[in-house]
């Protein structure tokens, strides 16, 4: 998570609020979650191709 919020100049808790937002595509990886609990379990990941598809959507924001 912070490779990605260092490549978008942002705190981690952004990056987590644009997945939340689906602003930005994210899979969840792992072990699912335990049986009681409310967490979701698993490691987020971001593929590299919604991460350049983030980019560009940002490029042609701030341009416009």
């Amino acid at each position: 998570m912070k490779d990605v919020a260092a490549a978008l100049g942002v705190h981690p808790a952004t990056v987590y609020r644009l997945i939340k937002d689906g602003e930005l595509e994210a899979v969840r990886s792992g072990r699912p979650r335990k049986q009681g609990t409310k967490t979701r379990g698993g490691a987020i990941r971001i593929p590299a191709e919604a991460l350049e598809a983030h980019l560009a959507r940002a490029a042609i924001a701030t341009v416009a």
